[in-house]
């Protein structure tokens, strides 16, 4: 047995060395299971009930797939139930989500990678409650179970709801795509918005939105910067939300109206993120009465929720700006402690953007995306990290080929040549001692 073991690892190595690179397959996919509930909740306009919106996303990779029976189509059953509980354990109400969701046949590759979002809406009385969410497969065959907690804050005579993460839809407008991501606004998205919904028992009261960032000690990605700001809100409208959705995203619709005042008020009020303070870590708003100065604070992040998976150990992400940065500099970085080396990363990449109005990095993501399929596909036994082989560097620096040339000779040696018409350059490389080695840059 373990001399079949033997052969299956040499052929593997063989196979990496004589098989060009698929340039058309998927980077380095994060294949990690991911069940996401983040309700939004607020009164009615007459304040005795709430208006409570589920939003939920999974990863399909929670299903299981069968032929259906045209042969062209995968098909998966799910179930979602629903348990809300008051503050003593009662059961108040459940209800469940049932679906079928079919997919072509030709994207069963991508299952894995793929989410399925949706929402529910319910009409309950005034009152805190337990949130139990679980997801079924076929059968009823528990998957995933997450509690959250529907829970009002008082503050002075003003009843304060849990704020809404979003991010504007369109400039210009009044539509926000929320961000399922567990009390987050997304690092990826321009505009971010918090919503907060506030019914003043007494007609309108003045607020003040404190932002304030919240630092933690932690070894993964976090930017450590220090943040601090008021927002003077904007009061969107004392009307409902409408909820909406397309396939990618649940929207928030509002409606710029206002009701008569009454002793009892519903507004809701928008904090604009300032993108140049948008840094990567977690955070602390408070809500401060202008009237009695009592307050209310509640903790978020701003998080990003699929980065390349070789940007989340630092001392790998660091080791791979050895090709853009002089020695200095990387023997800087590298010499950093733990907790400061997060800060300096991201410092460094900014001279690097090719968009400074936001701290998101998209020429960081592209970088390390392009490492995470160099360490996949240009790996062999001799070389387990084909990042780190010449096939890699030059792919990471310069992206896919226009064109590659393979030659295979008598002797079995394999030489490959990479063509980038518009870069007007060609690099050849030859497989020596069961690596690929550059040898020649030509212009063309």
């Amino acid at each position: 047995m373990k001399n079949i073991l033997i052969v299956i690892v040499l052929v593997v190595a063989i196979l990496r060395i004589y098989a060009q690179p698929d340039f058309d397959v998927n980077y380095l996919n994060d294949y990690r299971k991911s069940f996401t509930v983040q309700p939004i909740f607020f009164p009615t306009i007459e304040s005795d009930s709430i208006d409570l919106v589920i939003p939920f996303k999974f990863t399909l990779n929670y299903l299981t797939f069968e032929l259906a029976s045209d042969n062209d189509q995968l098909f998966a059953n799910f179930l979602v139930d629903f348990v809300l509980r008051d503050e003593n354990g009662i059961i108040k109400k459940t209800f469940t989500f049932k679906d079928t969701l079919f997919v072509p046949i030709w994207q069963k590759d991508k299952l894995n990678i793929r989410n399925y979002l949706n929402y529910i809406q319910v009409r309950l009385p005034s009152q805190n409650y337990q949130l139990e969410v679980t997801l079924f497969d076929k059968e009823k065959t528990k998957q995933k179970s997450v509690k959250v907690e529907i829970k009002v804050a008082k503050i002075d005579n003003a009843q304060v709801f849990h704020p809404i993460f979003a991010s504007r839809a369109f400039k210009e407008t009044n539509k926000y795509a929320l961000s399922l991501m567990n009390n987050a606004l997304d690092f990826t998205k321009k505009d971010k918005v918090i919503i907060l919904p506030i019914l003043s028992k007494e007609g309108k009261e003045n607020f003040t939105f404190k932002v304030k960032s919240n630092p933690i000690k932690t070894l993964q990605m976090n930017w450590q910067k220090e943040v601090e700001f008021i927002s003077q809100p904007i009061l969107l409208s004392s009307a409902p939300l409408k909820i909406s959705k397309d396939s990618d995203n649940i929207f928030i619709d509002v409606e710029q109206k206002a009701f008569a005042a009454t002793k009892s008020q519903l507004n809701f009020y928008l904090i604009e993120f300032p993108e140049k303070m948008a840094y990567l870590q977690d955070y602390i708003l408070t809500i401060q009465t202008e009237k009695s100065n009592d307050t209310v604070s509640f903790n978020f992040k701003i998080n990003w929720e699929n980065p390349p998976l070789s940007l989340r150990n630092v001392n790998y992400a660091i080791e791979l700006m050895y090709y853009i940065l002089d020695d200095e500099k990387f023997n800087f970085l590298i010499g950093l402690k733990r907790m400061q080396q997060w800060q300096e990363f991201f410092e460094t990449w900014r001279k690097f953007d090719t968009d400074t109005t936001t701290m998101f990095n998209e020429a960081m993501e592209e970088y390390y995306k392009r490492v995470d399929f160099a360490y996949l596909n240009f790996q062999t036994v001799a070389e387990p990290d084909g990042a780190k082989t010449e096939r890699g560097k030059i792919f990471i620096l310069y992206g896919k080929p226009s064109d590659i040339q393979r030659i295979v000779d008598k002797d079995g040696v394999v030489t490959e040549h990479w063509i980038y018409y518009r870069l007007k350059k060609k690099f050849t490389f030859v497989t020596k001692y069961r690596k690929f080695e550059l040898v020649e840059v030509n212009e063309l």
